[in-house]
């Protein structure tokens, strides 16, 4: 069981409230990083806590990136919000397989079609009823 006060408790959410990362609030709060996975583990409670803190610093980064859209564009900014929101901020590539049969259109992500482009280039060349389109 990991000995630890609720005061310590209460400090390590506050400073990754206001830092923004475990190893921060860790050493804010005078804890290791395994102590602070230890509890999450063990207390529900802080579990629960430790979410909610995490999803309120990610809105802080979401407003920061609103506020800095309007200044300019941030690269560091984006990978932080791909980070904290992945749902909301992933990468999203499709391409685009045409066929002359009609019925076999389909549009699928990249990484489906990956194995059947590496399949192609090892076979060699489409047939000549058949295209790849990108969009």
């Amino acid at each position: 069981m990991i000995k630890t006060s609720e005061q310590q408790k209460r400090k390590a959410l506050a400073a990754f409230v206001e830092y923004g990362t475990i190893s921060a609030a860790c050493k804010a709060a005078g804890i290791g990083r395994s102590t602070w996975y230890g509890i999450k583990k063990e207390d529900p409670q802080f579990a629960a806590d430790a979410e909610h803190a995490k999803h309120e610093v990610a809105d802080g980064l979401e407003q920061e990136a609103i506020r800095r859209a309007y200044d300019g564009s941030d690269v560091l900014l984006i990978f932080l919000l791909k980070g904290h929101k992945p749902e909301k901020f992933k990468e999203r590539n499709y391409s685009e397989i045409r066929s002359e049969n009609k019925n076999a259109h389909t549009t699928e992500s990249v990484s489906d079609t990956a194995g059947w482009i590496e399949g192609l280039l090892r076979t060699g060349p489409a047939k000549p009823t058949e295209k790849l389109v990108s969009n």
